[in-house]
């Protein structure tokens, strides 16, 4: 089922994230930054350039590649560690 919760979430961040009320926002630009995939490039694009998009697109990008580097270095040495 995790397959369809990710199919879901990833048709919600295709959407543009102003159709949402701002619990489901928060939730698709933050928390699961799916909506960054799509949402967020597309507006900037549309509409005048807005520097807080532009620097929110940066940090959460940049957190989430930060995070994934530390979650596999985590993973690698649990892995070593029991072989």
């Amino acid at each position: 089922h995790f397959h369809e919760l990710y199919y879901i979430f990833y048709k919600v961040g295709q959407r543009p994230d102003r159709l949402y009320g701002p619990i489901l926002r928060y939730f698709i630009l933050f928390v699961f930054p799916v909506a960054m995939i799509a949402s967020v490039p597309a507006t900037v694009l549309i509409e005048p350039a807005n520097i807080l998009i532009l620097m929110m697109l940066l940090v959460v990008s940049a957190s989430s590649i930060l995070a994934a580097n530390k979650f596999w270095n985590w993973a690698v040495k649990q892995y070593m560690m029991k072989g």
